[in-house]
């Protein structure tokens, strides 16, 4: 930091490749390890973090818990991640340098190495980690596969970023002679709003389904399912994708249509996509104003999101259950939908669940009817409180509304005004 005026800013912009840094701990450090230290950080250099098994695993020798115990007792730059001292990782600045270091030769071995790595962790359960190394690897069948086997767990888990990243450097052709990966992105491609090419993907994975059901017991070439038990689905699935794409583009016959061949085509068991189904249907009989056609689907709908074990989704359904309730005037059913749905909420561990704020939004507009404003006035307070990350985007809309209407009922007019004039106002914004 000698002869710098903006020292803070030095210090922000520090990094291992900066010239004093890299001299001192090359030369001071590095190089004055002994021969199998330097072979140990070289080859556990790209580890998140470092345990003596998982490196054992990746160096192919034993004793690297010992070694990891010495590293750390000579303060080489090795931090501890828990109280027990079996998880640690190098410092930032020290793994920098140590990557500098590996030569055209050690960046091939990098490669068998992140594999090691990979099929450490997948013996271990933790496929996310075994993911990231075999793509890391460069060892895309492997990564596929792996894919495909975790896919439907995080889509549950409301993990599709996640996927859809690992599905931008994973070749197409990859996952194009896949059929069970193909229709569990074209999920993942569906939730995140990105419905440009899923038709073309649809019926590639219709092709590849068609090729496996008459090949009978054997796998045809050039086709391969690494999750089985997911084939079943497959049909189902993709009139599931197919319903949702026709009503983003607004054809609602057509979406009636795919979503009941669902009902058909599904097994009894899979509940997600019978529920995906049926709360399509719901949205379809709703924007047609056949309130209790849609009421009866939106009831199946989150019942089977439930038995599926989709609880972030259950809340969605459960939203447009309770509105659906409130617009026929079934307030105490519509309490009681939004009261259980906070109660699902409740159960789970933070972060809190997207579309709470939204079921609190409900509540209030369910106790104003019933005319209990001073409690409608703290689930409205609720909503605000828990911010943007537990709302769904419509909630906005609707808590201006339900704010505007309780500044009426409680007397003041013109607050009443002045909401609907903002809420007006944001939401012509947001449309242009």
């Amino acid at each position: 930091m000698e002869g710098r005026e903006d020292v803070a800013g030095f210090i922000a912009e520090f990094a291992g490749t900066d010239r004093y840094v890299f001299d001192y701990l090359v030369e001071e450090v590095l190089q004055r390890q002994p021969e199998t230290v330097r072979e140990f950080l070289l080859e556990t250099c790209f580890l998140d973090r470092l345990s003596g098994p998982l490196c054992d695993a990746v160096t192919g020798r034993s004793g690297s818990r010992e070694t990891l115990d010495v590293l750390y007792r000579a303060n080489l730059f090795l931090v501890p991640l828990d109280e027990r001292c079996e998880w640690y990782r190098y410092h930032h600045l020290f793994a920098d340098v140590l990557e500098t270091q590996l030569d055209a030769a050690a960046r091939d071995r990098l490669r068998a190495l992140h594999r090691r790595a990979s099929d450490w962790y997948e013996a271990r359960g933790e496929r996310t980690e075994a993911v990231r190394h075999a793509l890391a690897a460069e060892d895309f069948e492997r990564a596929a596969e792996l894919i495909e086997l975790a896919i439907f767990g995080m889509q549950r888990m409301r993990q599709e970023l996640t996927i859809r990243t690992w599905m931008g450097t994973l070749p197409d052709a990859a996952v194009r002679r896949r059929p069970v990966l193909g229709i569990g992105l074209a999920g993942v491609l569906a939730s995140v709003g990105e419905f440009e090419g899923l038709e073309e993907r649809l019926r590639e994975v219709e092709r590849g389904f068609a090729a496996i059901t008459a090949a009978g017991d054997t796998m045809p070439e050039g086709i391969a399912v690494a999750d089985l038990a997911q084939l079943p689905r497959v049909p189902g699935l993709v009139e599931l994708y197919r319903a949702a794409l026709s009503q983003v583009r607004g054809d609602m016959a057509a979406g009636v249509r795919h979503a009941e061949r669902v009902l058909e085509l599904a097994p009894p068991d899979d509940h997600l996509a019978r529920a995906a189904a049926a709360s399509l249907l719901g949205i379809a009989y709703w924007s047609e104003g056949k309130l209790e056609l849609a009421r009866a689907r939106w009831t199946e709908g989150r019942d089977g999101l439930m038995r599926a074990g989709h609880v972030a989704d259950t809340l969605g359904a459960s939203i447009a259950l309770g509105d659906i309730n409130l617009a026929l005037g079934r307030l105490r059913e519509a309490a009681h939908i939004f009261e259980y749905a906070l109660e699902v909420s409740a159960a789970q561990r933070s972060p809190v669940l997207r579309g709470t704020a939204d079921i609190h939004t409900g509540l209030a507009l369910v106790l104003r009817e019933q005319n209990d404003l001073e409690a409608a006035r703290r689930h409205l307070l609720a909503s605000a409180e828990l911010g943007e990350g537990a709302r769904l985007p419509q909630n906005p809309y609707r808590w201006w509304v339900a704010d505007a209407l309780l500044r009426q009922d409680e007397g003041d007019l013109d607050g009443a005004r002045a909401v609907i004039c903002v809420d007006t106002w944001r939401s012509h914004r947001s449309r242009n």
